[in-house]
C-alpha cells in the first residue's frame, strides 16, 4: 500500500485542504463518512471572508462561485433597548466587500465540481475512521460496505468538524462555552436590502441577518439554552411574531420562515494532541461560537497557513511539518476565537448600566474612524 496524505472529512475545509496540496502537486485521499447518494443538502446561510475570498481565488474555485453568492457592503449593528449603532462599511477597508453569503451546499457543489478531473485528489464516500494506529507503522483503519480497510498514511489531516470519535486518537480539548444553543432558519421580510447584514444583541441572545437566497434572509439566533428552548418548539407565527420583538422594523415585517434547526453550541479548542503526524483545521482544532461569523474563516486560515509551512519546508519532513503548524496554529489562542468568546460574554449579561454602557460603546465606534476599521478588518480578515 502506498503512503498518503489522508484527509479525514469531505466538507468545504477538507475538501478545500485537498485542493490546496494538490496546487503543491501532493496527492491526497479524502474519507468521507457519508454515503454521496445520502448526504442531505444544507441551505444553510455561510459567510466568506475577504481572506477567504482570497484562498478561493489561489485555489482557482472563486469563478465558480460568483454567481452562487450575495455581496454583503454593510452590517448594521445594534442592540435592543438602547440608542447605539454601529454601521460598518466595505468603503472602511476599500474593498469590493464586507463579506460574502453563499449557502453551504453550493459551495461544497462547486469544491467538488473543482475537484472532480483532479487526478491528485481521490474522495472516499461512506468510508468511517473507526481507528488511528501510530506505533510501527502509522496507518488508519476505516469502515467501508461493513469491511475494515486499512491504509498507511504519512500525514493525516482532521477535517471532520471536532466529530472525531476515532481509537487511538489522542487530544485533549478546552470547553470555554456551554449551555448555548443557536437557531438556524431562513426567514422572508417586507423589504430585502440586498447588501445589507444585520447584528442584534437582546437579552434573548444574539441575532444575525443574512441577505441570502431568493430574496430571504438567512437567521442565526444565538442564545442561552433556557431561552432558546420555547423558540425550537414554537408555532411559526409565534417565531415570527418573538423575532419581529426582538429585532424591529429594520426589513418591515417579517412574512414566513423556513424550516428551523437548532444544535447546541461549543467553544473548544485543541489543547494537545500526542499522535505524530496528525493534524487538526477547522472545526477540528477550534469550536468557535457563530456570533461573528469567524468560524469557517478561521479554518480557511488554517489551510493556508499549512501551506506556506509545507511550500517554505524544503526537506518536505512531514514530522517538522505537524510541529510547525501546531506551534503556529493550533497551540496558541487565535484573536477571532478570543474576539468571539469575548463578544458572547459581553452581550449575553442584561444588567441595565452594562446595557447603556453598551449601547454608548457601539455610538463610540460608529464615531470613531480608526476603531471602525480596525473592526472591519477583524469581521473581514479575521485579524
Amino acid at each position: 500500500m502506498a503512503k498518503d496524505v489522508v484527509i479525514i472529512g469531505g466538507g468545504p475545509i477538507g475538501l478545500m485542504t485537498g485542493l490546496m496540496l494538490a496546487k503543491l502537486n501532493i496527492p491526497s485521499y479524502i474519507l468521507e463518512s457519508n454515503q454521496s447518494k445520502k448526504i442531505i443538502k444544507d441551505k444553510r446561510a455561510l459567510a466568506l471572508s475577504n481572506g477567504t475570498r482570497y484562498v478561493l481565488e489561489q485555489l482557482d474555485v472563486w469563478s465558480l462561485l460568483e454567481k452562487l453568492l450575495v455581496k454583503v457592503d454593510k452590517i448594521h449593528t445594534s442592540q435592543k433597548g438602547t440608542f447605539g449603532r454601529t454601521i460598518l462599511s466595505k468603503e472602511d477597508i476599500g474593498k469590493e466587500a464586507i463579506a460574502y453569503i453563499i449557502s453551504y451546499d453550493d459551495l461544497n457543489d462547486s469544491l467538488k465540481l473543482k475537484i472532480k478531473d483532479n487526478k491528485l485528489i481521490k474522495i472516499e464516500q461512506g468510508a468511517e475512521v473507526i481507528k488511528i494506529n501510530n506505533h510501527k507503522t502509522d496507518k488508519i483503519i476505516y469502515k467501508k460496505s461493513k469491511k475494515n480497510v486499512e491504509k498507511i498514511f504519512s500525514f493525516l489531516i482532521l477535517a471532520d468538524g471536532g466529530k472525531s470519535n476515532i481509537e487511538g486518537l489522542n487530544i485533549e480539548r478546552s470547553n470555554d462555552l456551554d449551555d448555548y444553543e443557536a437557531i438556524v432558519t431562513n426567514i422572508k421580510a417586507e423589504q430585502f436590502l440586498k447588501d445589507t447584514a444585520f447584528e442584534r444583541f437582546t437579552k434573548k441572545g444574539t441575532m444575525a441577518l443574512l441577505p441570502f437566497l431568493n430574496d430571504t434572509y438567512g437567521l442565526v439566533w444565538t442564545g442561552k439554552s433556557s431561552e432558546m428552548s420555547y423558540l425550537k418548539s414554537c408555532s411559526e407565527d409565534d417565531f415570527i411574531k418573538i423575532t419581529q420583538d426582538f429585532f424591529g422594523d429594520r426589513v418591515g415585517l417579517f412574512q414566513g420562515i423556513g424550516n428551523k434547526l437548532s444544535f447546541k453550541l461549543s467553544q473548544s479548542r485543541v489543547i494537545s494532541i500526542k499522535n505524530k503526524n496528525v493534524i487538526p483545521v477547522g472545526n477540528a482544532a477550534q469550536i468557535m461560537s457563530p456570533v461573528a461569523g469567524q468560524g469557517f474563516n478561521t479554518g480557511v486560515q488554517d489551510i493556508w497557513s499549512l501551506n506556506k509551512i509545507i511550500s517554505s519546508n524544503l526537506n518536505f519532513s512531514y514530522e517538522k511539518i505537524a510541529e510547525e503548524f501546531l506551534r503556529q496554529r493550533v497551540f496558541v489562542k487565535k484573536p477571532s476565537y478570543q474576539f468571539t468568546s469575548t463578544l458572547t460574554s459581553i452581550f449575553s449579561d442584561d444588567l441595565v448600566f452594562i446595557n447603556r454602557l453598551r449601547g454608548l460603546s457601539l455610538t463610540i465606534v460608529d464615531n470613531l474612524t480608526i476603531l471602525k476599521k480596525k473592526l472591519v478588518k477583524k469581521l473581514s480578515y479575521g485579524k
